[in-house]
């Protein structure tokens, strides 16, 4: 090879190198910024995801322990009317038999309850896979157990953690087990037994689990005491929960494999081609180099062309078929498509700001969302929380004074603990509904009602929870009672309800009106009262779910989202009449059959 050949392609390489190690260290900074910023995203939202389902699996622990509790506190009132053994055996037998989530329920009275011919009885009910199996338990010291003791010596309900119940010779449960114990007392306030409500852990467990977000993610449940699992085998991420009735943690363990997995195999493809378009940028700037640096002699024109400053200007071209006017042409048409591509880039960045915007008003939207969240669960505690705590307060004013009370007292002390039970209620059937219709699910609507009958079993249902107030509903209709609509009747009395019960709440003097009319094809219900009325501002959020005038108002902000949705899927339309100018009126539009 000649000298002149060794510095040719000498030249070609050196070049090659720098320009494809310039190249590719643009491409490698933006790519790497991008993947970085990507890999954030994706983190941030992959957590986010499991964050809702332990929140998803928290609230459904949640219900059933809520379950558990109401069920063994209506047990304790009826074991307080009967206390004798086969009383107390069939009471136990009909709990299990009707909760299916439970394994088995226990009456455990105290030793000297019972005469001695009888001795100490405890009740107990247990279920073996598809069979419930009650009987007296056997002669043992269950007052040492933990489900009896505990209970006796705080003197009030608890949730005992995780242990092993079984006893040799025994009927007990072969699972381990976490009990809801209630201290029974007599009327004198004397301590008598405890019942005891089992759940088995492990099913407590598979149903937790089944809200796993990740293929091997898992979640457990952990006692006031225990500990969380050694998870040092590999990098994972703990999310956690307390349950406030227990205190006991809800674990959710997402190995960071699975969180991260797919973007880390997407990084590897990015940077395998990367690489392979590096190695194939170096072949290419070697190769078209050396063809065109042999003539330099013919370029030092062109180059001073350039050293002078016209590199800003578009290079003319050139008629001439050597190597040379092949690469002044060249030069003229890859500044062409510099200026092309630079457009283009310009462009791209465009695109890509507008993409930050959009992502950042996604942030924006998420971040509302989880804050709209968190205002409605602490909205739900309130809520809850607020006729909770009236009807444990009049229970108590009932237990310790209720010889002293009059029955005009105690009258009202039951009409209010009705009412807030009426209300808890409400929103619990508010709630269910709402995630009932989350999951897409479907409305039959098949039957056959007259339309006057099902307006006046709202209004008896609506006077059934506010007694003594029989007038305050006015109903007017301009239909015979043998006019029909296909709809789903329950559902349909439930909406009516709902409205009746709302209109009086904003009625100054309690009184609404429910007119039901025709109109073509349709049937109509309106439902007005004569209250302040709906602001013009709000007028096209009050079907939203969550929406409440004051955060500060009764209510979750639910009923009429609910109403309008189920109207909507039997077929009809609920919307308000803003021409109606006296208070608030509402509108029920069916398709008449």
């Amino acid at each position: 090879m000649s000298t002149f050949g060794f510095h040719r392609h000498s030249l070609s390489l050196k070049l090659g190198v720098t320009i494809t190690a310039f190249i590719a260290l643009l491409f490698i900074s933006s790519v790497g910024l991008l993947y970085i910023r990507s890999r954030q995203l994706v983190k941030q939202e992959a957590l986010e995801r499991a964050e809702k389902a332990l929140d998803k699996a928290t609230l459904r622990v949640s219900c059933y322990l809520n379950e558990i509790e109401a069920v063994t506190e209506n047990l304790k009132w009826i074991a307080n009317q009967d206390q004798t053994p086969d009383s107390l055996l069939a009471y136990t037998h009909r709990i299990v038999t009707l909760s299916t989530n439970i394994d088995g329920c226990s009456i455990t009275m105290e030793p000297d309850f019972f005469p001695p011919s009888i001795g100490r009885f405890s009740a107990y009910t247990v279920r073996k896979g598809d069979s419930i199996i009650t009987q007296r338990e056997g002669d043992y010291d269950y007052y040492s157990k933990v489900w009896y003791r505990t209970p006796k010596e705080q003197q009030r309900p608890c949730w005992i953690d995780p242990y092993n119940d079984y006893n040799a010779g025994t009927l007990s449960n072969d699972d381990i087990i976490v009990s809801y114990s209630i201290p029974l007392t007599d009327k004198t306030g004397r301590f008598i037994g405890v019942i005891s409500t089992d759940l088995s852990q492990t099913w407590l467990s598979k149903t937790i689990d089944e809200n796993k977000p990740y293929p091997h993610s898992y979640c457990t449940i952990l006692g006031r005491d225990d500990r969380l699992p050694d998870i040092s085998g590999e990098p994972c991420y703990v999310f956690q929960k307390t349950l406030h009735q227990t205190g006991w943690q809800i674990s959710l363990i997402c190995p960071e494999r699975d969180i991260l997995g797919s973007y880390k195999r997407l990084g590897y493809i990015i940077f395998t081609v990367l690489a392979i378009g590096i190695i194939l940028l170096l072949i290419f700037f070697m190769r078209s180099i050396a063809r065109f640096v042999s003539p330099l002699n013919q370029l030092v024109s062109q180059s001073q062309y350039i050293a002078s400053g016209h590199f800003g200007e578009p290079m003319a071209r050139t008629r001439r078929t050597d190597l040379v006017g092949q690469l002044q042409n060249s030069f003229s048409t890859m500044q062409e498509s510099l200026a092309e591509q630079i457009g283009q880039l310009q462009q791209a960045n465009e695109r890509a700001e507008e993409r930050n915007r959009e992502l950042q008003r996604l942030n924006e939207l998420a971040q509302k969302a989880r804050l709209e969240k968190k205002a409605f669960l602490q909205d739900v505690s309130h809520q809850i929380r607020t006729p909770l705590n009236i009807i444990q307060g009049f229970l108590n004013v009932v237990l310790k004074n209720n010889s002293d009370l009059t029955v005009r007292e105690k009258a009202h002390i039951m009409a209010m603990m009705q009412k807030n039970a009426f209300s808890l209620r409400r929103m619990a059937y508010m709630l269910y509904d709402a995630t009932w219709l989350e999951k897409g699910q479907k409305l039959e609507y098949n039957d056959i009602v007259s339309c006057n009958a099902v307006a006046s079993k709202a209004i008896d249902a609506l006077h059934r929870f506010t007694p003594g107030k029989d007038d305050t509903v006015i109903f007017e209709t301009a239909l015979d009672d043998d006019i029909q609509i296909r709809t789903h009747e329950k559902r349909l009395i439930y909406i009516l309800h709902e409205l009746l019960f709302n209109a009086k709440k904003f009625a100054p003097d309690g009184t609404v009106k429910l007119t039901v009319y025709e109109t073509p094809g349709t049937v109509n219900f309106a439902i007005e009262d004569e209250g302040p009325g709906i602001p013009p501002e709000e007028r096209l959020r009050i079907f939203n779910h969550f929406f409440k005038h004051s955060p500060f108002s009764e209510g979750l902000g639910l009923g009429l989202y609910l109403c309008r949705h189920y109207i909507r899927l039997m077929g009809g339309e609920l919307s308000l009449d803003t021409t109606y100018e006296k208070g608030s009126r509402f509108i029920i539009r069916l398709p008449l059959m």
